[in-house]
C-alpha cells in the first residue's frame, strides 16, 4: 500500500519547499534591508560630507584668484595647449583639437623658426619665433580653424581647431562621457536570492517526481 507513503512524500516535499521558500524570503528581506541601510548610510554620509562645502571657501583663496583667469581663459571655456615643434619635429601637437566656444588655446614654441598662420582671419601669429615663445587666442565662434607654419608648410606642419558645442567638458577634443546606469547591490542580492529559491524549488520538485512514490511497504 503506497498511499500513506505517497502522502508522506508529498508532505515531506511541501515541508522542504516551504523551508526553501522561507529561507529564500529571509535572504531576500535581509538583502533588501542591507541595501536600504547601505543606501541610507551613503546618502547620509553625503549629507555629512556636505560640510565639505564649507571647505569650498578655499576657492576664495584658491583657483579664482591665482588660477585660470589670469591665464586668459575666455568665456569660462578653459585653456588648451598646442605645442609648436615639439622635440624639434615639424608638427603641431595635437594636430587636431576640438574645443567648446570660449576656450583659450595657448601655443607654446618648443623649437625654433616657427609661426602660426591661419587660412582665414588674423587670430594667428605671423612673425617667426623661437623656443620659449608663446601666445594665446580665445575662440568664441563655432567653426573650423585651419592653420600652418609657413616656413614648414611644405613639410606638412599644419593643424586644425574645431570649435563646437559638442566638444567634451571644457574643450579637450573628446566627447562628453555617457552615463551608464549602475545596478544597486541590493538589486543584485535580490536577484541572487530569487534565483536560489527557484533552483531549490525546481530541485525539490524533480526529486519528488522521480522518487516520491517508489517506496512500497507491505502492510501486515
Amino acid at each position: 500500500m503506497t498511499d500513506g507513503n505517497e502522502g508522506l512524500s508529498r508532505r515531506a516535499f511541501l515541508r522542504s519547499a516551504t523551508a526553501g521558500t522561507v529561507a529564500a524570503g529571509a535572504t531576500t528581506n535581509a538583502a533588501a534591508q542591507e541595501g536600504n541601510e547601505s543606501s541610507g548610510n551613503e546618502s547620509g554620509g553625503g549629507n555629512e560630507s556636505a560640510g565639505g562645502n564649507q571647505s569650498a571657501g578655499g576657492n576664495e583663496s584658491g583657483g579664482n584668484e591665482s588660477g585660470g583667469n589670469q591665464s586668459g581663459g575666455g568665456g569660462g571655456g578653459g585653456t588648451e595647449e598646442v605645442i609648436v615643434g615639439p622635440g624639434g619635429e615639424l608638427v603641431f601637437e595635437p594636430v587636431d583639437l576640438q574645443i567648446t566656444p570660449g576656450t583659450t588655446v595657448k601655443f607654446v614654441w618648443e623649437s625654433d623658426g616657427h609661426n602660426v598662420v591661419p587660412d582665414e582671419g588674423d587670430w594667428g601669429h605671423e612673425p617667426i619665433e623661437d623656443t620659449g615663445f608663446e601666445f594665446s587666442h580665445t575662440f568664441e565662434e563655432e567653426a573650423s580653424y585651419h592653420y600652418v607654419c609657413e616656413p614648414h608648410a611644405s613639410a606638412g606642419m599644419e593643424g586644425n581647431i574645431e570649435v563646437t558645442q559638442d566638444a567634451g567638458g571644457g574643450g579637450g577634443g573628446g566627447g562628453g562621457g555617457s552615463s551608464v546606469p549602475t545596478v544597486p547591490d541590493s538589486a543584485k542580492s535580490l536577484g541572487v536570492a530569487t534565483t536560489f529559491a527557484m533552483i531549490t524549488t525546481l530541485g525539490l520538485a524533480y526529486f519528488f517526481i522521480k522518487y516520491g512514490g517508489d517506496y512500497d511497504y507491505e502492510v501486515e
